[in-house]
């Protein structure tokens, strides 16, 4: 088809369509594989009739294939292959079919894949399963893009200008508030992770919304709270390679003079998570583990577990330091709650 007859959509909802260079090389080599798929004038004129003057007198509408259409144009084809394909503006697929190749685009920024997974969202029976074997992507891929849509305008404007990453931005999305999203931004700006900005915006946000306790009150919580994830994770230990990374680092410092409290509290968070021996005493506990691999290698685990939540407990620091800032990164990974006692001993950075 003469290429002078074939006009672009004046829907393509998405307009940046003059970065066409790599497209105009391929087929300036090998020509165009894919025909564009087009509906008639009429046909569009009929259910577009809006769009007349920007279609002009071409005989055709490109629903699916506009860069390649303007590439074509930008090298000069006088004629470009086309399917036609009336049936998508008749059974009112046209729209959902721009959407999809939009998103089959490499180029297209993350906030411009959100908003045309949104769209193809708000159709009626889609879902994020559903959206995603369409697109030819994981839900996982669409439910995330989708949940950069929830944060405050500020955030995504960085974004898009590359001021903070997709994976932080993500992290920052987990606050519902906008205030407290840009709150946590700027910390982040500043050096902050974002998980700690994150935690740092919640313990602020209950101490507003709280009566003070004192501070022995509040360290008795955050002990309180990290015992309770302890148990959560004692009682389902994570993978095995994450399990020998904290037993080695911890076999490398060394067992140390806080060796036997370390067992009784990892013994502690045994027993009620309902994990190896039935046996109250904690060396008694110790000598029976020992005798099942299995048993052992969580009793390793939970003791150097232990070492390091012990270590966040000593009163004599009042900042922590790596050691202590790692376990507490492991805690929220299982599902902890911050706490404002947990929050003021983060670092700056």
């Amino acid at each position: 088809m003469p290429t002078v007859d074939v006009a672009p959509d004046p829907n393509n909802p998405i307009s940046r369509l003059d970065d066409v260079d790599d497209i105009a090389s391929t087929i300036k080599t090998i020509g165009i594989l894919h025909a564009l798929a087009v509906v008639e004038r009429k046909v569009y004129l009929a259910r577009y009739p809006q769009h007349a003057a920007a279609i002009g007198q071409a005989r055709f509408v490109v629903i699916d294939g506009n860069r390649r259409l303007a590439a074509a144009r930008l090298q000069g084809l006088p004629d470009v292959p086309i399917d036609r394909r009336n049936d998508l503006v008749d059974d009112g697929l046209d729209s959902k079919t721009r959407v999809i190749a939009n998103l089959r685009r490499r180029d297209l920024s993350p906030l411009e894949e959100a908003r045309e997974y949104q769209k193809l969202l708000a159709m009626p029976g889609e879902t994020t399963r559903s959206v995603a074997a369409e697109v030819g992507c994981t839900h996982g891929q669409v439910s995330k893009r989708v949940k950069l849509l929830t944060l405050s305008v500020p955030v995504q404007d960085a974004i898009e200008a590359g001021g903070i990453p997709v994976s932080d931005a993500l992290v920052l999305a987990e606050l519902p508030d906008h205030d407290d999203q840009i709150a946590a931004f700027e910390m982040v700006r500043k050096g902050r992770k974002a998980r700690n900005a994150v935690a740092t915006v919640l313990a602020e946000r209950a101490r507003a919304t709280s009566p003070p306790p004192d501070t022995t009150d509040l360290r008795s919580q955050a002990i309180a709270a990290r015992d309770e994830t302890c148990v959560k994770i004692v009682a389902n230990l994570p993978a095995r390679d994450d399990q020998v990374t904290l037993i080695a680092t911890h076999a490398v410092r060394g067992a140390g003079a806080g060796h036997a409290s370390a067992l009784r509290l990892a013994h502690h968070w045994l027993r009620t998570a309902g994990v190896g021996p039935a046996l109250d005493d904690p060396n008694a506990y110790a000598i029976s583990a020992a005798q099942t691999p299995a048993n052992l290698v969580a009793l390793a685990y939970a003791i150097a577990l232990a070492a390091d939540e012990l270590h966040c407990r000593d009163e004599r620091r009042e900042t922590w330091d790596v050691r202590a800032v790692d376990h507490y990164r492991r805690l929220l990974a299982a599902g902890h709650a911050a706490t404002e006692w947990d929050a003021a001993h983060l670092p700056a950075n």
